[in-house]
């Protein structure tokens, strides 16, 4: 298979190789440049690609996770959808971070390259915690427990990383796959290669 030069995380479970691929995806506040959204296309042209809702239209030969729909987010209020995402902002690029740089949105509209998406990536990782540390805080801010003795109500974000893991593993073996390209947000990166890696995390949720 044709070698990419997407940033990567390899996963070899159980004969399958998920490749996840970390990118940054617009929002209310960012539009993505379409050049840069065709770099990504002709990238994973000829992959086998899964991916969070908001990449679809960018892969035409990519399909979709599917969360918009199993989470009922077009049913969720405009403005609580808003909420959400400003909190997941501000977890991500604020709290997480002691070198914010007030131009980072003006530097991912501007991507145009596999070498700017690199140095974006290189930023916002250095702000996102380590596995499963990441996850358990944000479980801990809800008494949820932890993300391997989860306890009450599991935060809608948590509940998201393991319906992509447990939907990619699926997918995978339903089509008996030897390779799949998982394509999602970068926030999303760390924990998904987490829980790829730590089936027996994985079986403790039902989705």
């Amino acid at each position: 298979m044709t070698k990419l030069s997407l940033p990567e995380r390899a996963i070899f479970l159980e004969g399958v190789k998920y490749i996840i691929h970390g990118l940054v995806h617009g929002n209310p506040w960012i539009k993505i440049n379409p050049s840069f959204k065709k770099i990504v296309a002709d990238e994973l042209k000829n992959e086998n690609v899964l991916c969070e809702d908001g990449f679809v239209s960018w892969i035409p030969n990519s399909l979709s996770l599917g969360e918009s729909e199993y989470f009922g987010f077009g049913k969720m209020p405009f403005f609580k959808r808003i909420n959400f995402l400003s909190h997941f902002i501000y977890y991500y690029l604020f709290s997480n971070s002691n070198r914010w740089d007030p131009e980072i949105f003006e530097r991912i509209r501007e991507m145009g390259s596999l070498e700017d998406l690199i140095e974006v990536r290189n930023f916002l990782f250095e702000g996102y915690p380590n596995e499963p540390g990441g996850m358990n805080d944000l479980m801990k801010n809800k008494n949820s427990g932890t993300i391997d003795n989860p306890e009450g109500d599991v935060p809608l974000i948590i509940r998201r990383y393991i319906y992509e893991a447990k939907t990619s593993i699926n997918y995978a073996k339903e089509n008996d796959l030897k390779e799949l390209h998982i394509v999602v947000g970068c926030a999303h990166e760390l924990p998904l290669e987490y829980l790829l890696k730590s089936r027996e995390v994985l079986e403790k949720y039902f989705l």
